[in-house]
């Protein structure tokens, strides 16, 4: 209708300037409840559902008629105003709700919107990290990393990729974290340079896999790494030369990045 098109209208240029740094929260406020009117028409409280996965089905029960194409991207700019009002717990439900949506069109319709979904994802990764949820926020920052990377946004991947690694350190995951940095570092030095100049981009990332190892170097020397990680040292000569090897390659690693180091 002609008015709902309008309120429509409206809340997507509430949701614009929140996107100013300067812009007061009185407007993103203002935007989330037009939002919740226009998504919301039922006015089944928020507090109704759960970010439980046995829960997936009640995502769409309190959908407007608005077509579903429309809501995936309405719940998005929804979610980006919740997480401007720091209601990041909230914010989860509408990023996962356009996630339905989307699944469900693409498994019946056959139609998929990858930039949306790549969105949604790392919206939704964003609120899991500050909410301190890291191995789901792990779970989608990688998902855009490896199962997007085709929209051809190298910039998105590589912060995807690097968020991921930031949740795996959190949650004490460092061989996970370990292998997917060096895995990403060692593909891109196989690839040919693209005329784009990113050299401070990689700078971070070899800045973040060099505290990776420091980290491991630190587990090393206090003696806390598991056994499944040291079974394969033999005797005292060799782990004392993998401290060595490892301490050389953080030192490299940590130069390259121009960052200091001090051990002892």
């Amino acid at each position: 209708t002609p008015q709902l098109t309008y309120r429509i209208t409206n809340a997507i240029k509430l949701s614009k300037k929140c996107n100013d740094a300067f812009s007061s929260p009185s407007i993103a406020r203002e935007a989330s409840k037009e939002w919740d009117e226009i998504l919301n028409p039922r006015k089944i409280p928020y507090s109704g559902f759960t970010s439980q996965s046995n829960k997936n089905d009640d995502l769409l029960q309190h959908q407007s008629d608005i077509p579903q194409n429309i809501q995936a991207i309405c719940h998005v700019m929804h979610g980006h105003v919740l997480c401007r009002c720091g209601r990041d717990n909230i914010a989860t439900l509408a990023y996962r709700r356009s996630l339905h949506i989307l699944n469900t069109n693409n498994a019946i319709e056959n139609k998929n919107n990858p930039e949306l979904e790549m969105e949604a994802r790392l919206g939704l990764g964003k609120c899991y990290q500050r909410l301190m949820k890291y191995s789901e926020g792990r779970d989608e920052f990688y998902r855009v990393a490896t199962s997007l990377t085709d929209l051809g946004n190298a910039k998105i991947s590589k912060g995807a990729i690097c968020s991921a690694v930031t949740c795996s350190m959190r949650i004490g995951d460092i061989n996970w974290a370990k292998n997917v940095l060096s895995r990403y570092i060692n593909n891109k030095a196989e690839k040919a340079r693209s005329d784009e100049d990113d050299s401070d981009e990689d700078k971070e990332y070899m800045g973040l896999l060099g505290a990776i190892l420091l980290m491991e170097y630190n587990m090393i020397k206090e003696e806390r790494l598991s056994d499944d990680i040291l079974r394969t040292e033999t005797s005292l000569d060799d782990f004392s030369l993998k401290k060595k090897d490892l301490l050389q390659r953080i030192i490299d690693l940590l130069g390259k990045a121009s960052i200091s180091c001090t051990t002892s």
